[in-house]
């Protein structure tokens, strides 16, 4: 995220990085569980598949992330569930004390999620309405870590919905599509420094197609979702004010930019083995180069001044990769177990590191429970353990942020699904 502000010559050092990251945080948690600042899971099966369910053509757990799975089911459904997200980040890149500080932000997260499936009576078509938070955690770091600067990261909280409806068609017994779109809203962004606040929120639209083919015991399926380029606006608050601009104590400044989210492509080939076991691999690709450059302006209280360019970024950040992998087990009609694991790449290069983001390569290992209460209610448990690879940034590429950097995270949760 980058500051966007107006700052005094003591400030000037470090506006560069903050600016660098201003984006990724009004849109994303710092200790997000997808590349970058991606929340990829979605529902409760979802999560305990490690979110290789793309081509899953039995769960209805595979609607917000493929709508077109809708197709291959004949009946009604209602799906909510509730994933609570257990986050744990720390850092020894302190000016003081020295060792390792975590960060206390609120634990667990509440994350939920809603879906619903209807078809229209006699023909192929169906409606499918997916409610999901992709991007929405907290950390707070005390002050005085990091550089020790005016620009040190201290609270950050993000809140954001994702409104996904789609129009599902059936084009034969074994082959579904879907088109629909997705209505990102950022209801709430804290972003605080040792000297500085931001507040600001934000919406727009973009779109997304899926797909889904079953032969035998062989379903293939896949998502694509377009970026979504937002305009952001906020004010910024001074609580000491500015000297060189002359701006008093307590001065709050109204601030805007624009955030671009990536498109994402998900790609999945689901085998089932026997009556009992099926298996399932996904290749997710998320197109973060497109995050390459950013504009924050600010507008002086001086009509004069007005809105004023604080300064234009290249973030330089990489496309990657998601692996995931996951295996469901079902010893009777009424009971099933799910398993998964993913690899996820992190597309942040070292210059571009910053605590507000302290992303690296992670691993992820996930277990869950299902149960048929009756023929149209069934409940499912997940629970999912996030391990980033540690990450040491070296002071002679990101003098900010040199140290090493530790983060893993526990997800669990339940939901509902009901049949009609």
């Amino acid at each position: 995220m980058r500051r966007t502000t107006i700052t005094d010559n003591n400030h000037t050092k470090g506006i560069h990085r903050s600016l660098a990251t201003l984006a990724i945080l009004l849109a994303c948690s710092p200790l997000a569980h997808g590349s970058g600042f991606r929340l990829p899971e979605l529902t409760l099966p979802g999560t305990a598949l490690s979110n290789a369910v793309v081509a899953d053509p039995d769960e209805r757990g595979t609607y917000p992330y493929n709508p077109a799975a809708a197709g291959l089911h004949d009946d009604n459904s209602l799906y909510a569930g509730l994933i609570l997200i257990d986050p744990h980040l720390k850092s020894d890149a302190a000016a003081t004390p020295p060792g390792l500080v975590e960060s206390n932000g609120e634990s667990p997260v509440p994350v939920p999620n809603l879906s619903v499936a209807w078809h229209v009576p006699d023909s192929p078509l169906a409606v499918n309405i997916n409610v999901t938070a992709p991007f929405g955690l907290e950390t707070k770091w005390p002050i005085g870590n990091f550089s020790g600067s005016p620009t040190d990261p201290t609270h950050t909280k993000v809140e954001l919905i994702n409104l996904n409806p789609n129009l599902v068609y059936r084009l034969g017994p074994d082959t579904s599509i879907a088109v629909g779109a997705d209505y990102y809203y950022l209801r709430e962004t804290v972003f605080n420094s040792a000297a500085s606040s931001l507040e600001g929120d934000g919406a727009d639209w973009g779109w997304n197609v899926a797909f889904i083919h079953r032969a035998g015991d062989w379903t293939v399926g896949g998502s694509y979702r377009s970026s979504v380029e937002m305009d952001v606006t906020g004010t910024f608050g001074l609580p000491f004010g500015s000297e060189a601009l002359q701006l008093p104590a307590g001065t709050v400044l109204p601030a805007k930019t624009g955030i671009e989210f990536p498109a994402m492509l998900q790609l999945g080939v689901h085998y089932a083995v026997n009556d009992q076991w099926s298996v399932e691999f996904d290749l997710e690709r998320t197109y973060w180069s497109s995050f390459d450059q950013l504009d924050i302006s600010a507008k002086h209280p001086n009509p004069i001044i007005g809105w004023t360019l604080v300064t234009s970024d290249v973030n330089n950040w990489d496309d990657s990769n998601a692996y995931r992998l996951g295996f469901r087990y079902r010893p009777d009609a009424l009971n099933t177990w799910r398993f998964g694991y993913t690899y996820d790449q992190t597309p942040q290069p070292e210059l571009y590191f910053s605590a507000r983001v302290p992303d690296a390569d992670r691993h992820l290992f996930s277990i869950g429970y299902g149960r048929q209460l009756t023929d149209a209610l069934s409940v499912d448990l997940a629970y999912m353990y996030v391990r980033f690879e540690d990450r040491t940034v070296d002071g002679a590429t990101n003098v900010t942020y040199n140290g090493d950097y530790e983060s893993d995270a526990h997800l669990f949760g339940g939901s509902l699904n009901w049949s009609f």
